[in-house]
């Protein structure tokens, strides 16, 4: 797919998921959209160089938030908590969202191919134009 056409895809399933949990989890879900904005931040921080053509700081949390729920409605395996210092604390809360609303975000992402959103990829988005 194309630049523009993931950028589509990445925000049709994040707002198909704010609004099937804006009900019952409107707090844990604006929690975990935020935690990957700070995560995001604090990467962006640590790079070397800004690629201009790469996506924003809001995009690249929206496909975090996608990407992971995705991974663990799919069946992934349960992030370890000993490693909880070592991983993204959005992975957990990515979990914990899909262990207590599973059946709200698989009716949410129903109409969304799921391989298509695993197959979303930060660092293919942030390249550089050629």
């Amino acid at each position: 797919m194309s630049k523009s056409a993931d950028l589509k895809l990445i925000d049709k399933a994040f707002y198909a998921l704010e609004r099937a949990l804006e009900s019952r989890a409107d707090r844990d879900w604006r929690t975990y959209f935020q935690q990957n904005i700070d995560e995001e931040k604090g990467h962006r921080r640590m790079k070397w160089v800004d690629v201009p053509d790469g996506i924003t700081r809001n995009q690249a949390a929206k496909l975090f938030c996608v990407r992971q729920v995705a991974e663990y409605l799919n069946g992934d395996k349960a992030p370890d908590v000993a490693e909880i210092f070592s991983y993204r604390l959005s992975i957990y809360m990515a979990y914990a969202l899909v262990a207590r609303h599973r059946e709200l975000i698989a009716s949410a992402l129903e109409p969304f191919d799921i391989q298509s959103l695993l197959a979303l990829d930060y660092a293919e988005l942030n390249k550089e134009a050629a």
